[in-house]
C-alpha cells in the first residue's frame, strides 16, 4: 500500500520541468490546489460513502444479470465522489445518478 507521503516524496523526485518541489509543496499542492483531489469535509466523506456503496451494489447487480448500463452508472457513482469538491454539486450529481440507475436497472 502507499501512502502519501511515500506519493509525495516520490513525485519530488519526478519532475517534469527538472525542478524539483519539496514533499510539503506537493501535500499542498495535492490537498489545497484546486481543492477537489483530497476533500475531508464530513459532507464530501458521507456522499462518498453513501454513493459509492450505492454504485458498488448497481455494478454488482449489473454484472450478475450481465446488463451493461448498471454496471457504467454503478462505476460512475464510485468514481464521480473523487472528481467534485462542492458539497451541492457532489449531492445533485448523486442523486441524477440514482434516478438515472431507476430507469435503466433493467431492460
Amino acid at each position: 500500500m502507499i501512502y502519501l507521503s511515500d506519493a509525495c516524496s516520490l513525485l519530488a523526485e519526478i519532475s517534469s520541468d527538472g525542478t524539483s518541489m519539496d514533499q510539503q509543496g506537493i501535500f499542498k499542492a495535492v490537498t489545497d490546489g484546486g481543492g477537489s483531489f483530497l476533500n475531508f469535509n464530513p459532507y464530501n466523506l458521507l456522499a462518498g460513502l453513501v454513493f459509492g456503496t450505492i454504485g458498488w451494489g448497481a455494478w454488482s447487480y449489473g454484472k450478475k444479470l450481465e446488463l451493461w448500463q448498471p454496471r457504467a452508472i454503478g462505476v460512475a457513482m464510485m468514481v464521480y465522489p473523487y472528481l467534485f469538491s462542492n458539497a451541492w454539486l457532489l449531492w445533485g450529481v448523486g442523486v441524477g445518478l440514482m434516478v438515472l440507475l431507476w430507469f435503466y436497472h433493467s431492460e
